[in-house]
């Protein structure tokens, strides 16, 4: 990573634009990716979270892949969690 080595940012880039990256945030994404798994290894690779973070905006995604019944569990407990 560019802040680690001290790198400074190409001229031309907007620095409004320029994503943040550290270890707190690859954290919480694999914390959110680790709850919604819940140790069912086959839930793997049909669940994926990203967390992208800027000096304007914080994007999270949820992807849950499968059916409608597969994913059912899974989007409601993102639902409470976050009604709660």
């Amino acid at each position: 990573m560019k802040s680690q080595s001290n790198q400074q940012p190409k001229p031309k880039a907007r620095i409004a634009d320029m994503r943040i990256m550290n270890e707190d945030i690859d954290r919480m994404q694999e914390d959110m990716q680790k709850s919604l798994i819940n140790g069912d290894d086959s839930k793997a690779k049909s669940i994926n979270v990203k967390l992208i973070r800027s000096r304007s905006q914080t994007k999270l995604t949820f992807m849950l892949k499968g059916t409608l019944e597969e994913t059912e569990d899974r989007l409601q407990k993102i639902y409470n969690a976050l009604k709660n």
